[in-house]
């Protein structure tokens, strides 16, 4: 599956009180196979969840937003966008 540019990884995990396991991921090999348990809590009281991800040489945001049914939240869309075209911009740059 092709993502726009920057977005390296969507996954969808289906919100249960006690869990939220990924049903569908457009990486398998890198996105993980639940929420954390923060994750889950904020997306449950109906925030959105953001954090800078500095881990690997593709630093990036890491987002999970809640997925609605008839008002009702039932999971989160989870993605990974990368910084790694603007690194590259920036290190072109400094030369």
């Amino acid at each position: 599956m092709e993502l726009s540019p920057g977005i390296r990884r969507l996954s969808v995990f289906e919100l249960l009180p006690d869990s939220s396991t990924r049903i569908y991921t457009s990486d398998p090999t890198s996105a993980p196979l639940m929420l954390s348990i923060y994750e889950r809590h904020e997306i449950a009281a109906g925030r959105s969840v953001t954090q800078f991800d500095m881990e690997g040489s593709d630093r990036g945001w890491v987002f999970a937003a809640r997925l609605l049914v008839d008002g009702e939240v039932v999971g989160a869309l989870r993605g990974h966008f990368s910084l790694w075209g603007y690194d590259r911009l920036i290190r072109q740059e400094g030369e």
